[in-house]
């Protein structure tokens, strides 16, 4: 038996365990890249500090003064004689400064009595020591400087006075010089003066406001009245007056116009409108107005300055258009809701042709007289066509538009340039004032006391006027009104009171120069105030 021997000796087996060698993980990182944002250095915006300029930085040395239009046109250049009526007086000033920057002038100017007459606020862009021409003050009608004398121009910064100079104004040697009219153009315009066909072109019945411009030669040199009438195809003839500064250099002048809102004042047919100054006649131009509907073909006038041209049409007369020609046609354009009053352009024909703007709640009775039976009460707007007048009674028979026919007084309308004044001098009139007087009883009287005023029953009142002060008093049928009316330099006062047909009767009335206020008012006793406080008694009217 074989033995089997066991050895002692390593095994070696034919396949060894398998040992997977992995290799060490090393974790791959992407570098690490710090984003930093580019560095913009953030500076401040540069603010420029310029130097507040202050009364104690200037000096001024002098000033000359010169007389421009609105358009800074020179009329008397510096170093030349300034005369009253000047239209914008500006200074050239010698400022002394180290300075450069905005500088506010306040120019203070007092006329020659030594009334504050306004203020011009300048802005001056300084540049150092020298010359600086500041704009002109005044107005373009040359009413502003109207008193002859010494005017002060008294120069502030703030509230100091800086500087003060005097010039002195002049009545011109040839403030009555003859003026001479050698042509006549007229546009239809607005009332506020948009032209709606122009110098020369064909003016047909639709025209608002008529509007003239003159060529004309003079030497004058001074505040000139023109006195503008304009004589209807019918006869009937209305006016208006227009002041300008006149000066030897001025070619043409432009004068207010005349009309209507609704353009139905001018009706078709050959106008003649007329220039006076001074009172005497310098020349009158033929105007053709021509019909849009053809009622009416105006002839061509071939001997006068200015006319408009043919138009083309019918020939026909009926209708409104021949209602029109006969017949007074009046208008309402009412201020404020309460118009009054005068009618100062009646000649007392029947064929007249003007235009009335009619007062709220007016009357129309059935006969001339108070006691009669009341028709109807007028609205404001009211148009009216006059029948027949009374006599001399202030009664006009009239007919409305639907054809009631009934009387009412003329004192109750007013004529459209009138109506234009009065709308004027309210708005001129400060906002108290203007409530003062619409709080008033029996306005319609008011206004009619204002409308005699302007209508030179008590003084010719200009477009520049202001109401200062107002009063009523208890007056049997109405009551007594009072106005004090400042006037460039002058003050009006003036009171009414009305009679059982509404005509006015003047109470007092007198002229000032200082006064600001009404301290009483009764239908026998006026007195008014000055600044002062002293108190004038106004005499009784004669």
């Amino acid at each position: 038996m074989k033995k089997e021997i066991k050895q002692n000796r390593p095994s070696s087996p034919v396949n060894p365990p398998r040992v997977e060698q992995k290799p060490p993980r090393v974790e791959q990182k992407p570098p690490r890249i710090e984003q930093k944002p580019p560095r913009v250095e953030q500076k401040p915006p540069r603010i420029e500090q310029k130097p507040i300029i202050t009364a104690r930085d200037i000096s001024i040395s002098s000033v000359e003064f010169r007389n421009t239009d609105d358009n800074e046109r020179i009329i008397n250049d510096y170093g030349k004689t300034l005369f009253v009526g000047s239209k914008y007086i500006g200074a050239r000033v010698k400022i002394t400064t180290k300075y450069s920057g905005p500088l506010k002038l306040i120019i203070r100017i007092y006329d020659s009595t030594g009334k504050h007459r306004g203020d011009s606020d300048v802005d001056v862009q300084l540049k150092g020591t020298g010359n600086y021409e500041l704009i002109g003050y005044g107005n373009d009608t040359g009413t502003f400087y109207n008193r002859a004398g010494n005017w002060r121009f008294s120069f502030c910064v703030g509230n100091e006075e800086v500087y003060s100079a005097q010039v002195n104004l002049v009545v011109s040697q040839h403030a009555k010089d003859p003026v001479y009219i050698d042509s006549a153009t007229f546009a239809n315009v607005t009332y506020d003066g948009t032209i709606i066909v122009d110098y020369g072109g064909t003016l047909y019945n639709d025209t608002q406001y008529l509007k003239p411009k003159l060529k004309i030669r003079t030497t004058r040199v001074g505040i000139t009245k023109f006195n503008i009438s304009f004589k209807s195809p019918s006869g009937s003839v209305s006016t208006i007056d227009d002041e300008v500064m006149l000066s030897e250099d001025l070619r043409e002048v432009a004068l207010v116009g005349y009309g209507n809102k609704q353009g139905s004042f001018f009706t078709p047919g050959r106008w003649t409108v007329s220039f006076s100054v001074d009172g005497t006649l310098v020349k009158s131009f033929n105007v053709n107005i021509a019909s849009k509907n053809g009622s009416y073909v105006p002839p061509r006038d071939t001997n006068n300055d200015r006319s408009s041209n043919d138009s083309g049409g019918g020939t026909g007369g009926s209708g409104i258009g021949a209602k029109i020609l006969r017949w007074l046609l009046i208008a309402a354009v009412v201020l404020g809701g309460l118009y009054a009053v005068s009618n100062t352009n009646c000649s007392g024909d029947s064929d007249l042709v003007a235009e009335y703007a009619v007062a709220e709640g007016v009357k129309m009775y059935s006969k001339p007289a108070l006691n009669s039976v009341v028709k109807m009460r007028l609205a404001s707007g009211a148009k009216l066509y006059l029948l027949e007048r009374e006599g001399d009674t202030g009664w006009i028979h009239v007919k409305t538009e639907d054809d009631t026919k009934g009387y009412i007084h003329e004192s109750y309308v007013v004529n459209e340039v009138m109506h234009g004044r009065i709308e004027q001098i309210f708005t001129n009139s400060g906002e108290e004032i203007v409530k003062k007087l619409n709080k008033m009883k029996y306005q319609v009287m008011k206004r009619q006391a204002l409308v005699n005023l302007l209508s030179g029953i008590g003084a010719d009142i200009s477009l520049t006027a202001k109401i200062i002060d107002a009063d009523v008093a208890s007056a049997s049928p109405y009551e007594a009104v009072a106005f004090l009316i400042e006037d460039g330099t002058d003050c009006v006062a003036a009171s009414y009171k009305f009679s059982d047909s509404g005509e006015p009767i003047l109470l007092h009335y007198a002229k000032g120069t200082d006064w600001v206020s009404i301290s009483r008012f009764t239908t026998s006793t006026m007195k008014v105030k000055t600044g002062a406080g002293k108190t004038t008694t106004i005499d009784k009217a004669n």
